[in-house]
């Protein structure tokens, strides 16, 4: 008797990891709109914003947009070598994406930094170095070694 598989039935197919890279890609060209509203002086006032460059595409927008968590993204990361490829690249894309939108002034700087801290491994500290501890050289001259505390 084969086992009755239990659950619901997954979202992904083979066209979505080309999805998620058209979804990462169309971003380049949007310079997007939106609504603001603020009360002055005890008025409502209503204004209309463009964003000052496109807007930056994450993991948890195509998630939403697939009708999936992250927890699902990174599910697939594990099962679909193709999927995780183009998790891979959507990721490299992101990185360069924050990077420029940052360096143009598109982006907050103290934001950017953030972002690239929390979400693309990036740190603004170089690697620790332990100095102070003494180096042993060892140097070998016609078959006998010769130590030396550096």
């Amino acid at each position: 008797m084969a086992k009755k598989k239990m659950g619901r039935p997954s979202k992904y197919n083979e066209g979505v990891p080309q999805e998620m890279i058209d979804f990462f890609y169309a971003h380049l060209e949007k310079e997007e709109e939106y609504l603001a509203q603020r009360v002055v002086n005890g008025e409502d006032e209503v204004a209309t914003f463009k964003t000052r460059g496109p807007k930056l595409p994450t993991f948890e927008r195509f998630a939403i947009k697939l009708g999936v968590n992250t927890d699902t993204l990174h599910q697939w990361k594990k099962r679909f070598p193709d999927f995780n490829e183009a998790y891979k690249w959507c990721k490299d894309f992101q990185k360069d994406f924050i990077t420029w939108q940052g360096l143009n002034g598109n982006y907050n700087t103290t934001w950017s930094i953030f972002f690239a801290k929390c979400n693309l491994g990036m740190n603004d500290k170089a690697a620790e170095q332990d100095n102070d501890k003494p180096k042993k050289l060892i140097i070998q001259m016609d078959g006998e070694d010769h130590e030396s505390e550096d």
